[in-house]
């Protein structure tokens, strides 16, 4: 009786033995390959692309590559953009998920439109002048400032113009002709008449303050 507990409890031994290196090989073979997808997404995120071939993809022309391929998408849209390849080949494939930076690119387009804006606000003050520089269309840049900044593009040009005015009132012993002409304005009376609009003042006004 005793010989049948003892093997009993040398199976049962074994068993638990067994159980535990399976788990651990299984939490090992999960860690490495959290740490190869890491390690492929910092890669890809160094390059700028992400071939469906490092996330899984083969060319077995039976298999379906669908989860390859949106897991490609995903870190690719994670590295904050880049390009999905999918070499030459047929994969066979499901749902495809794409995913757009929309929100990000706003904010590139909106940084490079204030960048170019503090710049060349001395000289134009036009929409489209800026819209063109940057490769966009008016709509889109409309578009783009009223969702980061909640302006349109007319109006942040104005106001930066109109603060770039107060500075040169206060900072300078210009004339308020010499100020109108800095400003390619085409004469004293529609940059007076601007100012006022902008800062309920005339220039003399804000100047004498």
């Amino acid at each position: 009786m005793n010989d049948i507990k003892e093997e009993v409890a040398i199976c049962y031994y074994h068993n638990s033995v067994n159980t535990m290196k399976k788990k651990l090989m299984t939490c090992l073979y999960i860690c490495l390959s959290v740490i190869h997808v890491f390690a492929q997404t910092r890669e890809h995120g160094r390059t700028g692309e992400f071939n469906i071939l490092d996330f899984g993809a083969t060319r077995d022309t039976m298999m379906v590559h669908m989860k390859a391929i949106n897991e490609a998408i995903e870190s690719c849209y994670r590295q904050g953009g880049g390009r999905v390849v999918i070499p030459p080949g047929k994969f066979k494939t499901g749902t495809i998920f794409l995913k757009d930076n929309e929100k990000d690119r706003a904010r590139m387009l909106f940084g490079k439109f204030m960048a170019l804006l503090v710049k060349n606000c001395h000289e134009c003050r036009e929409v489209s002048w800026y819209a063109d520089r940057l490769c966009i269309t008016k709509g889109y840049l409309y578009k783009v400032c009223c969702k980061i900044e909640r302006h349109t593009p007319k109006e942040i040009i104005d106001n930066i113009v109109a603060n770039q005015i107060k500075q040169y009132l206060s900072d300078t012993e210009l004339s308020v002709t010499e100020i109108a002409r800095a400003f390619h304005f085409e004469d004293s009376s529609y940059f007076a008449r601007f100012f006022r609009r902008m800062a309920g003042m005339s220039p003399l006004e804000y100047r004498d303050k």
